[in-house]
């Protein structure tokens, strides 16, 4: 049941761009009615007005497959890849839910992580690759959990990830759930050696005394080679396809709040 909360909440910004209807260019703002969207207070198992498909996954049960804390599931060839932040590892399952096993290195050694932040899934190699924030290192495993190598890098950025997709064959999107370093959050990441490529959508105040914050949980998807992301503080829904962002539609009966103002009662709260 939690494969599929967490499946309906990824799915929910598509639900809105399907029911708009939303037909224009990237290089159009499409504009829509705030007032014309309909409310949706829940969406029944199965309603085939807002799911394509849709289908429960019973995950089995065992001792090595307790799950104490979800933090990030992702789907890749038929299989489900759960981030357990309680012990720090990922476990893995078919989607008839069956148990196939876990990647759960954690410890000293040079194929193993010293702590976790989360992992992203390469589908151009097959891979899947830790973020290793005490480290700063990331490792990558087969999918199946054999250990192949490590990048050291020195993006502290990507201590305070949330989030990660592949978008081309070098470079990872990320949401970032802190402002402590670069100040970014989203940002581009070349996959080489996890260096900063560009950086989208600063969060508008960085604190003086070296303390980092949270102003929100915003969402991304990435479907057909482009990822839409919001804004802070914004009414705009923008897209970023070729490291090119661009707006991708608007609510024009809401207003953006003045980041000019916002900073400066940041500042004056710090």
């Amino acid at each position: 049941m939690r494969f599929i909360i967490k499946l309906l909440s990824i799915c929910s910004l598509s639900i809105v761009l399907y029911n708009c209807h939303f037909r224009k260019s990237l290089n159009e703002v499409a504009t829509i009615q705030f007032s014309n969207l309909k409310k949706i207070e829940s969406v029944t198992f199965g309603d085939s007005n807002y799911l394509d498909s849709s289908f429960l996954v019973k995950l089995e049960t065992n001792a090595e497959s307790l799950i104490g804390n979800i933090a990030q599931i992702e789907v890749y060839n038929n299989n489900i890849y759960i981030y357990d932040k309680a012990v720090q590892k990922i476990l893995v399952f078919d989607l008839q839910g069956k148990f196939k096993g876990s990647i759960s290195k954690k410890g000293r050694a040079p194929e193993e992580y010293s702590s976790l932040s989360g992992f992203y899934i390469n589908p151009y190699d097959s891979t899947i690759n830790l973020f290793d924030p005490l480290m700063l290192t990331v490792q990558k495993y087969t999918l199946d959990g054999k250990y192949l190598s490590k990048i050291k890098h020195t993006n502290k950025n990507l201590c305070f990830f949330s989030k990660a997709t592949m978008i081309n064959k070098d470079q990872i999107f990320c949401y970032h759930k802190s402002n402590k370093n670069d100040n970014f959050l989203y940002s581009i990441i070349d996959i080489k050696d996890y260096s900063l490529s560009n950086g989208i959508e600063s969060y508008p105040y960085l604190s003086s005394e070296n303390v980092s914050y949270t102003l929100s949980n915003n969402p991304y998807i990435f479907r057909n080679g482009k990822v839409v992301y919001t804004k802070l503080f914004s009414n705009v829904l923008y897209s970023n396809e070729d490291n090119v962002s661009l707006p991708y539609f608007l609510i024009d009966d809401k207003e953006e709040i003045d980041k000019e103002y916002l900073s400066k009662r940041l500042k004056e709260a710090d």
